[in-house]
């Protein structure tokens, strides 16, 4: 995704109210396409097949950005303002992008 041009972009918070009002709506918008947000860093975590940290959207739920490998995002921490490419997977708990950029 890192090269690839982005279908929309949107604010962290703007896409999980989106998803919040209208679940199906907002899929029909943004499935499988590639999104960039940019935020604040609320959490890192490390998976089994690679690492994923949480973007703060002033509410509980965030949105959960999974990368391919663990030295994606290597370098950064929680506070840190980023830009992040990847594609709308949908709703669990959070709206998840997989195969994200920095």
């Amino acid at each position: 995704t890192k090269d690839a041009k982005s279908d929309i972009v949107i604010s962290p918070a703007e896409l999980l109210k989106n998803y919040e009002t209208d679940e199906a709506a907002a899929d029909k918008a943004y499935l499988d396409k590639i999104l960039e947000v940019s935020g604040v860093i609320k959490t890192i975590n490390e998976v089994p097949t690679g690492s994923s940290l949480s973007l703060d959207t002033g509410s509980e739920a965030s949105i959960t950005c999974e990368f391919e490998s663990h030295d994606a995002i290597s370098g950064i921490k929680v506070g840190d303002k980023v830009t992040i490419k990847g594609f709308c997977s949908g709703k669990l708990i959070d709206v998840v992008l997989v195969r994200c950029s920095l």
